[in-house]
């Protein structure tokens, strides 16, 4: 992710005051601040459920008073329960934070310290409330990220940062670049 921001920072660099750039470290300071509470125990949460869940599963597989069909069928019910589960939960967690992050956008910004009366104000709590709407997915990336290194595969959510990594790079060139162009005649 830093590649993106760094894209996107460069991009407006020069282009946009030091308000609107200084009110979007707040708000990227303010998310991640809040986020670090519910994110990091979600994670954990994700990845032990699901390796839990395929331990025992293994463990089981190794009895032998059930036919080998209903092991497996039962093995794989019992991890599809867990990886629902979790995907729930994120959705959830991901839900409640578009919520939070758009209703409370201004009590958050006036917690890192800002007042109204402060120029970088509006850029900040427009610039979270942005932000906001990519909590969901965001939180869904994270949490499927835990179910793969759950179930012992680091290789898939690798292979996926990479190529999110470089939609998002190409994504914000095409559509932000513009953008910042148009927004250059407003501040």
């Amino acid at each position: 992710m830093f590649l993106t921001h760094f894209v996107s920072i460069k991009i407006q660099t020069g282009r946009l005051g030091p308000e609107v750039l200084g009110g979007a470290g707040v708000a990227i300071s303010a998310q991640y601040a809040v986020s670090k509470l519910y994110n990091d125990p979600l994670l954990r949460t994700s990845i032990s459920l699901v390796a839990s869940t395929d331990g025992q599963s293994r463990a089981t597989g190794n009895k032998e008073n059930m036919s080998e069909e209903t092991k497996t069928a039962d093995n794989e019910q019992k991890l599809s329960i867990a990886v629902s589960s979790a995907l729930l939960l994120a959705f959830s967690v991901g839900f409640i934070q578009l919520v939070v992050y758009s209703v409370l956008a201004t009590s958050i910004t006036r917690g890192m310290g800002l007042s109204s009366s402060n120029p970088m104000w509006y850029s900040a709590v427009s610039y979270l409330r942005v932000r906001a709407l990519g909590t969901p997915a965001a939180t869904l990336w994270l949490v499927s990220n835990g179910i793969f290194r759950g179930l012992g595969d680091t290789r898939t959510p690798l292979v996926y940062s990479f190529l999110f990594t470089a939609l998002n790079a190409i994504l914000d060139v095409s559509t932000f670049a513009p953008l910042v162009g148009s927004l250059n005649h407003h501040y």
